[in-house]
C-alpha cells in the first residue's frame, strides 16, 4: 500500500517511476474516498463520479498556504491535466497533486485544482482561498513523459482497478451507440 512520502529525503531518494506510481495510487484512493462520501447520499450512484488522467506534467516543489489557520507548508507533487465527471457533467482541470507535504494542520489541503495549464509558473488555488505557489521544477514534463513511456506506465491503472475510470468521450459515444444497437 502506497502513501504520501513522510520526508522530503524519502521523495528525493526514490526513483521517478516510484514517485509517479505513488501519485497515481494516492490520486485514485482520494477519488475513491470522495465517491464513498458522495454515495452516503441515497440518490447517488457509482456512475456519478469518474476521473481520467490526461497528462502528467512536471514534478514540482511548492509552498502551500492554508488560509483558515494562516499557515504555509512545503509540498512536492505533480502538475496534472485530468477530466472528471460529477452528476453527468464533464470538466477538464489542471491542478497540483501532492506526493509529499510538510508539517501542517490536519485539515490543510494538499491538492489544488484551479490551474490553467501544466506550466509550472503559477499559483494554483482550490476555490476556498488556499493555494500552492510553485517554487522549483524537480523533473520536467519531458522527463516525466519519458519515464512513463520507457516504463510503459498506465497513468489510469489504479482508477481502472477501482472502477472509477472515466471513458474518453469518443469511446463513451461508441459504447452507447453499440449498446443501443444490441437492444
Amino acid at each position: 500500500m502506497k502513501y504520501y512520502y513522510k520526508t522530503k529525503n524519502d521523495v528525493m531518494s526514490s526513483s521517478l517511476e516510484d514517485k509517479i506510481d505513488t501519485f497515481l495510487f494516492i490520486n485514485a484512493k482520494a477519488c475513491e474516498q470522495s465517491l464513498k462520501n458522495i454515495l452516503r447520499s441515497k440518490d447517488k450512484s457509482i456512475e456519478d463520479v469518474k476521473e481520467r488522467n490526461i497528462n502528467i506534467g512536471p514534478l514540482v516543489e511548492g509552498e502551500a498556504y492554508y488560509h483558515e489557520v494562516d499557515q504555509y507548508y512545503p509540498v512536492i507533487g505533480f502538475l496534472v491535466e485530468s477530466e472528471c465527471q460529477f452528476n453527468g457533467n464533464r470538466i477538464k482541470t489542471y491542478g497540483f497533486r501532492s506526493i509529499y507535504f510538510g508539517n501542517c494542520h490536519d485539515t490543510a489541503p494538499v491538492d489544488f485544482d484551479e490551474g490553467s495549464s501544466l506550466e509550472p509558473y503559477e499559483q494554483i488555488g482550490n476555490g476556498f482561498g488556499d493555494y500552492v505557489e510553485i517554487i522549483d521544477v524537480l523533473k520536467t514534463k519531458e522527463e516525466v513523459e519519458k519515464c512513463i513511456q520507457d516504463n510503459n506506465i498506465d497513468i489510469n491503472k489504479y482508477l481502472k482497478e477501482l472502477g472509477l475510470l472515466l471513458a474518453e468521450k469518443s469511446l463513451a459515444k461508441e459504447s452507447k451507440a453499440h449498446s443501443t444497437m444490441e437492444v
